[in-house]
Order: C-alpha cells, then structure tokens, then sequence
C-alpha cells in the first residue's frame, strides 16, 4: 500500500530479509512473480533456515 492505495509492482525486485532466532540476518533479492496479482515468491536458503526456532521475515520493494 502507498498511501491507502495498491502499488505497481511491475519493474519491482523484493528484498527478503530474514532474521534468525540467533540474531543473525540473511537475504536474497527476488523478481515479482505476478505484478498485477503482487504476487512475490521468495526461494529460502539453507542459509535463511540453518537454526532452529522462528524466523522473522520482511519484504523491501525496489525499484
């Protein structure tokens, strides 16, 4: 959302971060699956997933 309205994500690349239960952050940079639909698949490392517990995870949009 952009001011209460619906963005173009057409052009747009996510960022994923996730943080561990560790502390430690990852990320990985992913294109827009479907821009009309805001639709972003994201593909997690082994990296992103290497501890045990629950991960936080947030999306930046680029571009």
């Amino acid at each position: 959302m952009n001011d209460g309205k619906v963005c173009d994500l057409t052009g747009i690349t996510a960022m994923v971060y996730t943080k561990k239960p560790d502390g430690n952050v990852s990320y990985i940079l992913e294109e827009v699956t479907d821009a009309k639909n805001r639709i972003i698949i994201a593909d997690l490392t082994s990296e992103m997933m290497n501890v045990c517990g629950s991960c936080e995870c947030k999306v930046r949009l680029i571009g």
